[in-house]
């Protein structure tokens, strides 16, 4: 017991409230020492992680995890008994490593998880972050794995290319067999089995180092990795799957981390005062530190301070609970399918990033249990209760039940309740007219219709927020905006002003929103010089937009239904600027010309919205997501670009979308595919058309090569999404100004994409040529 309360500093602060009586205290403070006490005397022995690595335990019973063979399990199946939540080692560097391949992850899965676990308070390696320049990469590299609690080995199919990862990899299963560090493998886009067996691509990619010692202590490191629990991608929702990770990790590293309010003045010689009483590293006593004193003085501000300044060294602390006998500090009611997905879950994040405990019952809610019962308890174990009134929330019965069960505990438990009128009329609340009316026709029981009603007026009367309270009315932009010259981005969405002043003096500025401005007719030229952004979807009065060639990046006018001129809009477009124009107007008909698109040169991409491809596309396919054809040998010498049109259909509002172009050459038997993001996410669930150049130096075809090209579109949120049609040009009468691109280019094997994208035959998708379309020209645009 003694080795192991060497590892270990346990320091408890307890903090004395004024609500806090001092026999409460005094009971309190002997309980937590006879805690320290029985760590003391205790002649049982607990085991570190490194010598239960022979018992085998799965993270969870979560059927994504891969689970070792029978026949290895016993032998190198990572132990998780409950040592493992109590990996203390003092002076740890960070959290958690993180192996992966830059090439495959670094910009996509593993910076996205790299950021979920930061922001869940765990300290990560990541080395295009982490890594200073100037030293040597190799000592820092293994410093930082052997520094680290847990290691997370991200598996993607180009993994086994890298010898750097590979040396990662040995010295981190090292590290799990001497230090009992924890180690999870993720199979981002690979079979666990290609690792474990070193077949498919692992073996190809094994095939391409030399060095035989090497390889034999690779491929042990990767039969031990694959055998360990952890998570399989497959066809999984990556940021479901990001989310379920970071919280796993957190209850593995038993983190707790405090909020606490930045920039405070003064407060570091407190918590200095503070740790000089704790012995933070100096002693492996169990302590007991009480702080007193009258209320408002800052005594938790001071212990929420010294216990994160703390928790780098101490790997192990106590959660503060401030509220006696409250299960949450806010429960928010509202109807599911008006603000779900809205305001209510912007809402919800708010209070969670502000440190809110706060019930909603789409997170908080397990399933199986009683919803009714557990909803109650919700209620009742909350201080405060918001109630988001949207229009169509009395035709919820739950919602209404929740309302009586809210106010009873406003009367009987003093608590307290605050409305929110989302897009109603609190008089249509307090009274049950308009919408509310309409709700009520469809409720028979009388004594239920009577109690629901007198709650609805009760809690109209309330203090509340009226979402229509707000500066969405703003007639003209103050002067002295024109003064904050380190203003960075500025959203001045749903605002009723004509016409912008001049921004030039916001040299700094680079996102300018004004989205929903509906009368806004023009804007300046003069606009910030570093603006990269301008953000103006439905704007339906716009009329004119100066010229932004040259030098602005993104701009989206989704919605501008009455533009009608857009000067310079040719040469801005062949300088790499990202259109968004989702809008019937005047531009969308020009940009729908022959002449425009063959005189189109930029790296740029244009969103239209429409539901045809545009006739200047000759290999085009109108039922499906690729189109085959056979590379002409008059124009494969001279090759310089593909032009890629596709239609799709987003199932989501504003949520990032990615696109995938894969070029499959049945010729070369080769794969190639460019990788988008989508910077103009759609602004409505309307069919649109993305147009965009991808460079033929990447895809190297030749005249003679038969070539499928598939388009694949995801929701980072929903999943794929379905790509309705897609036209492709071979464009080599005009040179690509590729020197401005946001494109990724990557390959894999051809068998790989073969089994990936064909159920059959490869001669599908055949494309239909200019003369198949003629019938339909007249209507390419919705």
């Amino acid at each position: 017991m003694d080795n192991w309360l060497k590892l270990v500093t346990l320091s408890i602060m307890v903090l004395v409230c004024g609500c806090l009586e001092s026999y409460h205290f005094a009971v309190l403070v002997f309980l937590l020492f006879s805690i320290g006490l029985v760590f003391r005397q205790m002649s049982i022995s607990v085991p570190d992680e490194a010598s239960s690595s022979s018992s085998s335990t799965s993270l969870s019973s979560s059927s994504s995890f891969s689970v070792p063979d029978e026949a290895s399990s016993s032998s190198s199946s990572t132990s998780l008994s409950s040592s493992s939540f109590f990996s203390f080692s003092k002076g740890s560097l960070y959290d958690v490593f993180l192996n992966f391949r830059g090439k495959d992850t670094r910009k996509s899965f593993t910076s996205h998880l790299s950021k979920a676990l930061t922001n869940a308070g765990v300290n990560v390696f990541f080395d295009e972050e982490e890594l200073k320049r100037g030293e040597e990469l190799t000592n820092v590299l293994v410093r930082a794995i052997q520094g680290s609690k847990m290691s997370i080995v991200v598996f993607s199919s180009g993994y086994a290319d890298s010898s750097w990862c590979l040396e990662e990899l040995v010295h981190i299963i090292e590290c799990r067999t001497t230090l009992g560090q924890m180690v999870y493998p993720i199979f981002y886009d690979i079979d666990p089995s290609d690792v474990k067996k070193q077949t498919g691509r692992v073996a190809q990619s094994l095939l391409k180092h030399t060095d035989k010692k090497k390889v034999v202590r690779w491929r042990a490191a990767l039969t031990l990795a694959a055998n360990l629990a952890g998570w399989h991608l497959e066809n999984r929702n990556e940021a479901a799957l990001i989310s379920k990770i970071t919280s796993e990790v957190a209850l593995r590293l038993n983190n707790t981390y405090l909020d606490v309010v930045p920039y405070q003045v003064g407060i570091d010689s407190r918590v200095l005062d503070i740790s000089k009483y704790l012995g933070v590293g100096d002693s492996n006593d169990v302590r007991v530190n009480g702080i007193s004193g009258m209320g408002g003085i800052g005594k938790t501000t001071i212990a929420k301070a010294s216990s994160s300044s703390s928790s780098t060294s101490l790997s192990s602390s106590l959660s503060f609970s401030f509220s006696k006998g409250s299960l949450y500090d806010v429960f928010i009611s509202f109807r599911g399918e008006d603000t779900r997905k809205s305001f209510t879950s912007h809402l919800y994040k708010a209070l969670t990033n502000a440190g809110v405990n706060a019930f909603i019952d789409d997170v908080e809610l397990k399933r199986g249990e009683d919803i009714t019962n557990e909803l109650v308890r919700a209620i009742q174990g909350s201080k405060i209760s918001l109630i988001v009134f949207s229009s169509r929330y009395a035709d919820s019965r739950s919602c209404l039940e929740e309302l009586v069960h809210i106010m009873t505990c406003r009367h009987t438990l003093g608590q307290i309740v605050l409305p929110i009128f989302y897009h109603v009329d609190p008089s249509h609340v307090r009274k049950q007219t308009g919408s509310f009316a309409q709700s009520f026709l469809k409720h028979t029981d009388k004594k239920k219709v009577e109690r629901w009603r007198a709650a609805l007026t009760k809690a109209s009367y309330l203090f509340g927020w009226d979402h229509r309270n707000t500066l969405d009315g703003l007639k003209e932009i103050p002067n002295d905006i024109r003064s904050l010259s380190c203003l960075v981005s500025l959203l001045l969405d749903r605002n009723s002003f004509r016409s912008l002043p001049s921004f030039s003096s916001l040299s700094r500025l680079q996102r300018l929103s004004l989205n929903g401005c509906e009368d806004l007719v023009e804007i300046t030229d003069d606009l910030p010089p570093n603006l990269s952004l301008l953000s103006m979807n439905d704007c339906t009065s716009l009329e004119r937009m100066p010229n932004l060639s040259g030098w602005l990046r993104v701009v989206a006018l989704d919605g501008s239904s009455n533009l009608i001129e857009f000067q310079g809009l040719d040469r801005a477009l062949n300088t790499g600027m990202i259109l968004g124009m989702r809008a019937h107007n005047r531009i969308t008909e020009f940009l729908f010309k022959d002449s425009t698109l063959q005189g189109w040169t930029g790296t740029g991409y244009i969103y239209l919205r429409a539901n045809h491809i545009p006739t200047w596309f000759n290999n085009v396919n109108k039922k499906g997501d690729r189109v085959c054809f056979q590379v002409p040998h008059e124009i494969g010498y001279n090759l310089k670009a593909l032009a890629v049109c596709f239609s799709c259909r987003p199932y989501q509002l504003n949520s990032p979308l990615t696109y995938s172009v894969s070029v499959v050459n049945h010729t070369k038997c080769t794969c190639i595919h460019a990788h988008v993001s989508d910077i103009c996410p759609p602004a409505r669930l309307e069919e649109y058309l993305w147009m965009g150049h991808f460079s033929n130096d990447d895809f190297k075809l030749d005249g003679g090569d038969s070539v499928h090209v598939i388009v694949q579109a995801r929701d980072t949120e929903t999943g794929f999404i379905r790509v309705e049609k897609i036209g492709v040009r071979l464009v080599s009468d005009k040179r690509i100004n590729f020197s401005f691109s946001y494109i990724d280019y990557g390959s894999i094997p051809y068998d790989e994409a073969i089994n990936k994208f064909y159920d059959h035959d490869y001669d599908d998708g055949h494309a239909d040529h200019d003369d198949d379309d003629k019938d339909d020209a007249d209507d390419h645009l919705s």
